[in-house]
């Protein structure tokens, strides 16, 4: 019987699923912000599979490469481009609510597409949180 051998793509994919494992977690997961940063993150891994054809079309053209596939890859892409968008929206209550506000605007997702929009609502986020914090 032989062993397995393992790539460092497989390694990879197991350290993102291992980083999403502890974002979950419920301690993390206090607030509606931090709660949607978990599902997105959750979501960034199971779009993981499909990485090389997402890389591919975003290099075929200006927008993120999953909203030019079908299938998984395209409802996984929506769904946490809308959940981005929910976090930049929402008012801070802690300064970890801010914190996850910054990672989100920092999210290649929002890099690659609305980034102007991203940094608005972030200041919009910061001026907000100064009261919450």
């Amino acid at each position: 019987m032989s062993i397995p051998t393992i790539s460092r793509r497989h390694l990879l994919a197991g350290a993102a699923s291992l980083g999403a494992v502890a974002v979950v977690s419920p301690v993390f997961a206090s607030t509606a912000i931090a709660r949607a940063w978990a599902r997105a993150e959750a979501l960034r891994v199971q779009m993981a599979p499909h990485g090389r054809a997402i890389e591919a079309a975003f290099r075929a053209g200006g927008v993120p490469g999953w909203m030019r596939m079908k299938g998984d890859a395209y409802a996984y892409g929506e769904t946490r481009y809308g959940l981005l968008v929910d976090i930049l929206n929402a008012t801070p209550t802690s300064a970890a609510d801010l914190e996850v506000q910054r990672r989100a605007a920092r999210d290649g997702e929002m890099q690659d597409g609305p980034r102007d929009w991203a940094h608005a609502r972030l200041a919009l986020a910061q001026r907000a949180g100064t009261h919450a914090a």
